[in-house]
């Protein structure tokens, strides 16, 4: 008797592994059997004090508890986001996402999450990332289905991660976006996984949400070097999103990888 078994999901150690060989990985949970620090750095409101909690202490009530001690108003927002991939390319800002509002964690499905809501919540890589020769991201992400989705982006119009932009699905590289008008998903919570080809070329993308491929058709546009640096902003605009989860991303096409990972995630959050 033979068994196949998910490398991302029963690495050496237990737990999740699917940050192994990604260039950024942000989560609530463990996601690399090498990672086992804090994965947020929190700000407390009220009086500003910061403190790094790791996936026990988010979810068994400590960063809760904390955000009230001292001069704390019971919220708190999220300063960092630590990077899982090995690489120290951590997610900072000073319009900061929120994970506990008035005593009480935000959560999406039962399980802890942020809330990019807001008007301007965005975090800055600390280092930025090419994308010249393609990428393939995953991102676990509660959507209203209005306004701006979750993305990794530039300062410029392209290119970003796949991004919802009210009823429709987006991708795009330096040289042109490819659109879905119809997906298959519109709200509610779901995994996006992504490939997008390098610069120039317009064949080959790939947009699955909650596992179903989209039909991405292909639009030229005016051609941007930017780097990816902005997580929750596209140029100008800003994600409208309850509740984030996780974000992943690789360089290359990962297509490979998209079954087993989107398998790690839904069985984590049960999402379909």
């Amino acid at each position: 008797m033979s068994f196949i078994i998910n490398p991302y999901r029963y690495a050496v150690g237990g737990g999740s592994n699917i940050a192994s060989g990604s260039e950024i990985a942000y989560s609530l949970r463990y996601i690399s059997t090498s990672y086992s620090g804090d994965v947020i750095l929190a700000r407390r409101g009220g009086d500003n004090v910061e403190e790094g909690f790791t996936p026990t202490e988010i979810s068994d009530g400590t960063l809760t508890s904390w955000t009230s001690e001292g001069s704390g108003d019971g919220n708190g927002f999220v300063k960092t986001w630590y990077d899982q991939s090995g690489n120290g390319n951590n997610a900072t800002g000073s319009n900061q996402p929120r994970i506990v509002s008035g005593g009480v964690l935000e959560t999406t499905n039962s399980l802890p999450s942020m809330d990019v809501s807001g008007s301007s919540e965005f975090l800055i890589l600390d280092t930025t990332l090419d994308h010249t020769s393609g990428y393939t991201s995953f991102h676990v992400e509660d959507y209203g289905g209005t306004g701006y989705g979750v993305t990794l982006a530039t300062g410029s119009s392209i290119p970003y991660t796949p991004l919802f932009i009210s009823a429709d699905i987006y991708i795009a590289n330096g040289d042109y976006y490819f659109q879905d008008l119809t997906p298959s998903t519109t709200s509610g919570q779901m995994v996006i996984s992504g490939f997008c080809p390098a610069d120039g070329v317009t064949t080959g993308q790939d947009v699955r949400i909650n596992g179903t491929a989209q039909t991405m058709s292909a639009n030229n546009f005016t051609n941007s070097t930017s780097q990816f640096q902005y997580l929750f902003r596209r140029g100008s605009n800003y994600t409208d999103s309850p509740g984030v989860q996780e974000f992943i991303f690789f360089n290359g096409d990962q297509t490979s990888k998209f079954s087993d990972i989107e398998t790690d995630i839904n069985d984590y959050y049960s999402i379909y």
